[in-house]
């Protein structure tokens, strides 16, 4: 899939060589990364580049919709009611939702765009895993903590002492049962969103890629965007 590119940097970097590093900027990580979000940002058609711009947030939605659901079954159990509202959907929707955005875009997305894993199933694996972790198990950790507080505020439903362990396991265990069916529906449609948005940046890398060496081959000479050498 993506694999092409680091090869296409390798391809560069001799040909530098051959002609004593002549038009060739060393850059570091950094740099790439920002050369490569400007020129993605900057690419035309657009068309080529939607996995890259809308791939991260459909991902970070998914994680905030699994953490408003977990949210409202949690509330429901406890018998909430309109108490807390705010402090339990606020960071159910919003954590998740953001973390797996940062993680996503900064070790899958700009990876596949620099390069750096020459491994395509290897980001794709990565991706699933953050995918999971955020979008379902830490969504199933936050939750029934900030329902539960929310509960014990209100006295909603009788909430254990936190020195009272087997009682805290027996109730989340308790409430969480009836999840079991739903939360394996909600990580395999994750981890499948995971695993399609990565494996469609790839193969809009690639696409972009042909169309820089058509245009290289055309022009007769290496275009700027690829004129260089990561130096990493």
């Amino acid at each position: 899939m993506f694999s092409r590119l680091p090869r296409y940097f390798d391809s560069v970097a001799e040909r530098a060589y051959d002609n004593d590093m002549k038009g060739v900027k060393l850059i570091s990580r950094e740099e790439a990364r920002a050369m490569q979000r400007k020129f993605i940002h900057t690419w035309r058609p657009e068309e080529d580049t939607r996995p890259f711009r809308y791939g991260t947030p459909i991902l970070a939605v998914l994680s905030s919709l699994g953490g408003i659901l977990l949210q409202a079954h949690y509330r429901k159990a406890f018998l909430l009611g309109s108490h807390g509202l705010i402090s339990t959907y606020l960071p159910a929707a919003a954590l998740p939702g953001i973390t797996t955005g940062l993680f996503q875009y900064q070790f899958v997305t700009m990876d596949i765009l620099t390069g750096a894993t020459p491994c395509p199933t290897c980001v794709e694996i990565r991706s699933a895993t953050y995918q999971l972790i955020l979008g379902i198990i830490y969504p199933m950790v936050l939750t029934p903590v900030a329902a539960a507080f929310v509960a014990g505020k209100y006295y909603t439903y009788p909430i254990p002492e936190m020195r009272q362990y087997k009682s805290v396991i027996d109730l989340w265990r308790q409430t969480t049962f009836p999840l079991s069916r739903p939360l394996a529906l909600m990580a395999g449609i994750q981890i499948a969103a995971a695993l399609m948005t990565t494996y469609k940046q790839g193969k809009a890398m690639d696409i972009i890629q042909e169309k820089i060496l058509k245009m290289e081959r055309e022009e007769g000479e290496p275009q700027p965007f690829v004129n260089l050498q990561i130096d990493l």
